[in-house]
C-alpha cells in the first residue's frame, strides 16, 4: 500500500523537479480540460498551456505546463491499486499519508503546510526543496482513489518564488479536479 502512495510522491518530486525557469506573461482566460473516462477524472488548465502524455510502466502521467513559465505546470498521474483498495483509507489516514508522500531525507527540505480531506479525498499543500541548487517549489496535491482500480494523483505547482503571483491560478486548477467513482 506505501509502495503506491511512495511511487506517487517520487513522481511528485520528479514533477517539481521539471521546470525551467522562465518569465511569466498575461494569461489566455480560455482553459482546457483534461477528461480520463476510465476513471471519471477531470481537471482544468489554462488553454495555452502544453500538454504531453508519458507511460512509465503500468502509470499513466499526463503533464500540462505553461509555456511561458515552465516552473509553473500541473499533472495527474494514475498509477493501479489492488483489487481491495476500496477508499483512500485503504493507504492509511490522512496524516500517515502524509508521512509518506512528503518527501524526507539527506538533502531535501520539506514542510507540510495544510492537510486536509475534501470530496473524500486527501489534500496537501506542500514546499519541497529537493537539492541545494533547485529552488523550493510549492506543490498543491489531491489523492484520490478509484475503488479496486487506481489512485489517482493530480498535483498543481511552481516555485516558491512565484507562489504568490501564480496561487490564484493553481487554486483554480486543483478546484476544478473531480472524479465520478
Amino acid at each position: 500500500r506505501r509502495k503506491a502512495l511512495a511511487a506517487a510522491g517520487r513522481s511528485a518530486l520528479a514533477g517539481a523537479a521539471l521546470g525551467v525557469t522562465g518569465a511569466s506573461a498575461a494569461r489566455a482566460e480560455e482553459s482546457q480540460t483534461y477528461s480520463d473516462l476510465a476513471t471519471g477524472t477531470s481537471f482544468s488548465v489554462p488553454g495555452t498551456w502544453s500538454q504531453s502524455v508519458q507511460i512509465l510502466g503500468d502509470r499513466k502521467l499526463v503533464l500540462y505546463v505553461d509555456p511561458e513559465n515552465t516552473e509553473t505546470n500541473a499533472f495527474v498521474l494514475f498509477t493501479p491499486v489492488a483489487a481491495d483498495y476500496r477508499g483512500l483509507g485503504s493507504f492509511g489516514t490522512i496524516d500517515l499519508v502524509a508521512r509518506t508522500v512528503i518527501p524526507e531525507g539527506p538533502g531535501i527540505e520539506s514542510s507540510l503546510l495544510d492537510s486536509k480531506q475534501v470530496k473524500g479525498n486527501y489534500f496537501f499543500d506542500y514546499t519541497i526543496k529537493a537539492a541545494a541548487d533547485q529552488p523550493v517549489r510549492h506543490l498543491l496535491t489531491i489523492f484520490a482513489v478509484v475503488p479496486g482500480q487506481m489512485l489517482v494523483t493530480y498535483s498543481a505547482q511552481t516555485t516558491e518564488a512565484n507562489y504568490a503571483k501564480e496561487k490564484a491560478l493553481l487554486m483554480k486548477a486543483i478546484d476544478s479536479f473531480s472524479i465520478k467513482a
